[in-house]
């Protein structure tokens, strides 16, 4: 069987690295994944890595409907961008005309506007795979549009967990397939329970919605407790846009991205916490990154789990996230995990303190966070479910 994947992310993060790690496994199980992507990071990774793929120059024009980043106000000049790429888009189908494929799966639900386009020229049946908690205000005209796109034209929609899967609405009916790693290429941490020097981690990318910015302030905030100086906090990751280009520029002038690397380090300098805060960039080898760390923050906007937490957790590491609601497979405050209603700075650092503070708490959570992530993130488990979906899709066709 072969199985298309658009995924229209240039930038290698969370939703690349989960990509990765599918098709690796699918490939054991005779499914020959192709994926489609722009020239960038990501597809350098799936060619390293043994992942046909087929690339191209320029993006794909896509449609944010997020929690996070739907349009709204000035926001909305950004969908012109968008619209500028459709000729582009349309122009690098002309790559996949002499490619055979079963299933079309997008890799996001922000590229599901130009999947359409492929279904319409394929007759093929459309997974979607939405990954990111979604906009949809009560009795809103583009939320009504987007779920009536969605009944018509994708045969199957995936979410990444429960969180999401709520959010896409009432008449929108999603498996759930979590994220998911291979458990025995993970290392377990020989955990010291009893110790009295601490290292808080952040992995990903250098965006304001991931809550990097509020944890930087929680350490400002734990720096003026003179009995915690011992705690120090790894922020491994980049800017997954090129700061240097015009259109970057343009957009930073507006108001609509920020070179958050530039601005981080200048709020550890102004603040003094050089000795607090390490700024190490992209890694590569996250086994060293989480051999170094006692608890992972991912306190981010999204009111969702992210991917790293889900790697901390098969290491053995706890988190400490932001959720709002709880569901079946997401973490339980103080159990397998530690939870705040917000990202908001103090918060951030009250958490902190009671984790430096509390070894029972530490030896829970840390136990808790294996088991939970163990347990609901086998990656054989969840490629069994994906296997189910396109069996099914092409047994009806």
């Amino acid at each position: 069987m072969n199985i298309l994947f658009v995924h229209p992310i240039s930038e290698f993060g969370g939703a690349s690295k989960s990509l990765l790690e599918f098709c690796k496994v699918l490939k054991q199980n005779r499914i020959n994944p192709l994926i489609f992507t722009p020239n960038g990071e990501s597809s350098h990774f799936f060619k390293r890595c043994e992942i046909k793929c087929i690339s191209f120059r320029g993006r794909l024009s896509q449609f944010d409907n997020t929690n996070f980043g739907h349009y709204a106000g000035k926001r909305w000049l950004i969908l012109a961008r968008e619209i500028i790429f459709i000729p582009f888009c349309l122009l690098s189908i002309f790559k996949l005309r002499n490619v055979s494929f079963d299933v079309i799966h997008v890799n996001e639900i922000t590229a599901f506007p130009f999947s359409i386009i492929l279904k319409l020229l394929w007759r093929k049946p459309l997974v979607v795979h939405v990954r990111s908690v979604q906009w949809n205000k009560k009795g809103s005209f583009r939320c009504k549009v987007i779920n009536y796109l969605l009944n018509r034209y994708a045969d199957r929609i995936i979410a990444i967990d429960h969180t999401v899967a709520d959010s896409l609405g009432a008449n929108i009916y999603p498996e759930v397939v979590h994220n998911s790693f291979k458990i025995s290429d993970s290392f377990e941490k020989i955990y010291d329970f009893k110790k009295d020097f601490f290292k808080i981690g952040f992995l990903g990318g250098l965006l304001p919605m991931k809550g990097v910015r509020e944890l930087c302030e929680a350490f400002s905030i734990l720096r003026c407790k003179k009995h915690y100086k011992n705690v120090t906090c790894i922020i491994a990751g980049k800017s997954p846009r090129d700061t240097s280009t015009l259109s970057f520029k343009f957009f930073k002038l507006l108001g609509f991205v920020t070179d958050l690397e530039s601005e981080l380090d200048s709020f550890i300098k102004k603040n003094n916490l050089q000795d607090n805060i390490k700024l190490v960039g992209f890694i590569d080898n996250t086994n060293l990154f989480f051999e170094e760390i006692d608890l992972l923050c991912f306190p981010s906007h999204l009111d969702a789990i992210g991917r790293p937490v889900i790697e901390a957790g098969l290491h053995g590491i706890p988190s400490l996230v932001t959720l709002s609601k709880k569901y079946q497979d997401t973490l339980e405050d103080n159990i397998s995990g530690m939870i705040i209603s917000e990202c908001n700075p103090i918060l951030i650092a009250e958490k902190i303190e009671l984790f430096i503070r509390n070894e029972d708490l530490r030896t829970r959570i840390s136990l808790g966070a294996k088991t939970w992530a163990s347990t609901q993130y086998d990656i054989e488990l969840n490629v069994a479910k994906l296997l189910d979906v396109y069996s099914g899709l092409v047994h009806v066709k």
